[in-house]
C-alpha cells in the first residue's frame, strides 16, 4: 500500500526499501523503553495484508461478535 501511494509503479527495489523501513519502524517501536508496541498476551491478530477495508471491518465485526457472545456464556 505505501509503495503505491508513493509510487506510480514501484520496482522491485522500492518495494524491498519500503519493507525494510517498515521493520525498522516496528523494531524501534517494539523495542523502545517507554510505552513499547506489544501484542498484549490472548490479543487476536488479523492479517490485513492482503484483504480489502471491507473484509478487515468483517473480519473485525466477526472477532467482536464472538467475544461478545463468549462473554456472554461467561467463558
Amino acid at each position: 500500500r505505501r509503495a503505491l501511494q508513493q509510487y506510480d509503479e514501484p520496482t522491485r527495489e522500492q518495494i524491498e526499501e519500503i519493507e525494510a523501513e517498515i521493520a525498522q519502524r516496528d523494531d524501534l517501536d517494539s523495542n523502545r523503553k517507554v510505552g513499547p508496541l506489544i501484542v498484549p498476551e490472548g490479543a487476536e491478530r488479523i492479517d490485513t495484508s492482503d484483504i480489502s477495508l471491507e473484509d478487515v471491518a468483517d473480519q473485525l465485526e466477526a472477532a467482536v461478535r464472538a467475544l461478545a457472545a463468549r462473554r456472554a456464556d461467561g467463558s
